[in-house]
């Protein structure tokens, strides 16, 4: 055998040295063995990212002696007032909807339940607190068709209704004199229908502001069901926060419905 030029003696010696380093990188960083994730638990990864907020409203008394908050315990959402001076023990708690009050009516295949929500929450007073949630207040024609409504508001047996939402409740800081001001099914409007008949179809009362010039009232804005014409409805009111029987017609307009995106 001749003699090993110094070029065939350089490469034998770096493919010793790679070899012997792969070995032992190979040896020291032996990668795990991933785990394995059933089908049944694989949804449950992902579980946590749709959860609704424990509570993501608050309202501080005018005097700033009482703070209200929502608290969500599983699939009932509640206002607690606490003293500010004295936080541990609350002076009210009140359940105010759940999360199968939230969801509309639809066909019998769905079942998953609308989380339960506060969309307005506000102190008229030192004492009263005033809210809107996004109940849900199914509306059943009976198989009539009100006309230039479309026909999305069937559900699956044919029966048409509406999912009309918001109500609007109040409460003292105590939990006392607690009522229901106002649902749709107090705020209707007339439609005419195909018959030739004119039926009152409720409407979705939405919290506006304080009344400023009167403590115990609020503004609220009632709004109509799109016509034929792209047009709707829209009036607002003084809505009494005590009695909740005390509606002032306060602006009555009609405003176009921009298409949905």
């Amino acid at each position: 055998m001749g003699a090993m030029s110094f070029k065939q003696l350089f490469a034998i010696l770096t493919c010793g040295c790679v070899a012997l380093f792969s070995c032992k990188v190979s040896a020291q960083t032996a990668l795990p063995t991933p785990a394995v994730v059933s089908a049944d638990e694989a949804p449950k990864r992902f579980f946590n990212f749709f959860v609704p907020f424990r509570t993501n409203q608050v309202a501080l008394s005018p005097d700033g002696k009482y703070l209200a908050y929502a608290v969500r315990e599983k699939a009932v959402l509640s206002v607690l007032v606490v003293a500010v001076d004295n936080p541990a023990i609350p002076t009210a708690k009140v359940a105010v909807i759940s999360d199968e009050q939230a969801t509309p009516m639809a066909g019998i295949k769905d079942k998953e339940n609308r989380p339960a929500q506060i969309r307005w929450m506000g102190w008229t007073s030192p004492t009263r607190l005033v809210l809107e949630t996004n109940r849900v207040f199914p509306t059943t024609l009976d198989g009539a068709s009100p006309t230039g409504i479309e026909d999305d508001v069937l559900n699956s047996t044919g029966s048409l209704f509406i999912n009309v939402v918001g109500e609007i409740l109040a409460f003292d800081f105590d939990g006392q004199n607690a009522r229901s001001l106002l649902t749709p099914r107090n705020i209707r409007e007339g439609i005419p229908f195909s018959s030739g008949k004119q039926r009152q179809l409720a409407r979705s009362p939405h919290i506006v502001d304080f009344a400023g010039d009167d403590p115990d009232c609020v503004i609220v804005q009632a709004d109509g069901i799109v016509r034929p014409n792209n047009l709707r409805r829209v009036e607002r009111f003084k809505l009494n926060v005590k009695t909740g029987a005390e509606l002032i017609q306060h602006a009555i307009q009609w405003m176009k419905s921009e298409p949905a995106l």
